[in-house]
């Protein structure tokens, strides 16, 4: 037989149901609400004079430093990754980069995420191509070029690369804050996106890779 306290059990969780049925709707619905994706890459850019120019990937090759410029090394590279096209000879371009050339269909995004992990790789980018000139290519190594403005002094220049494990390799004789600047494997970012960071995060004149043109290579 049922006494008070048992039936006052029973009239609480039976009070208790609608607020469990609604809480069950909510997690199922949340749950099934598709989530937005995200995409494999950012549209890729660069700041100059004061705008952005806008890029695109080359799909026949990459650019790559290796851990050493011998041909052993080059090879071991090519026979590792599958995407490279071993019957094209690597190109060498200044500061010790190759470029190799990818075989038809390859999924650049995918090659590049690959060959960071790559033990024979040091560092790595895609070949760019102006999307307003597609036939014109950018080739960016570990290099960028900067400005600070005038108010920033040399302490928090140095200061600032210590943060992001950058190293100034040149500078333009008479023109003060102005500097190449080189990335490092410690780098938490590419070239492109290290010199749009410092473009965007800091009192910059302007920032960015210091490419390499065609016209530059053809006269390499």
């Amino acid at each position: 037989m049922m006494g008070k306290k048992d039936f006052k059990r029973v009239k609480v969780f039976l009070g208790l149901i609608p607020f469990i049925i609604l809480s069950l709707f909510i997690f199922y619905f949340n749950c099934s609400k598709k989530k937005p994706t995200q995409p494999d890459r950012v549209e890729e850019l660069f700041y100059y004079s004061g705008g952005k120019i806008y890029l695109d990937l080359s799909k026949e090759k990459i650019v790559a430093k290796l851990i050493d410029c011998d041909s052993l090394t080059r090879n071991l590279f090519i026979h590792s990754e599958p995407s490279i096209d071993s019957t094209k000879t690597p190109e060498p371009i200044p500061d010790r980069f190759f470029i190799f050339y990818v075989l038809p269909g390859t999924d650049i995004a995918q090659l590049l995420r690959r060959s960071k992990e790559n033990p024979y790789v040091v560092i790595v980018n895609p070949v760019y191509l102006l999307k307003s000139e597609p036939e014109y290519e950018l080739i960016a190594t570990d290099q960028f070029a900067v400005e600070y403005k005038p108010e920033v002094s040399r302490r928090v220049i140095d200061s600032i690369n210590s943060i992001h494990h950058i190293i100034i390799v040149d500078s333009l004789f008479g023109v003060p804050n102005d500097f190449v600047q080189k990335i490092t494997p410690e780098s938490e970012k590419d070239v492109l996106a290290m010199a749009n960071f410092y473009y965007e995060n800091y009192p910059m004149v302007y920032s960015h890779p210091d490419f390499i043109s065609l016209i530059e290579l053809a006269r390499f």
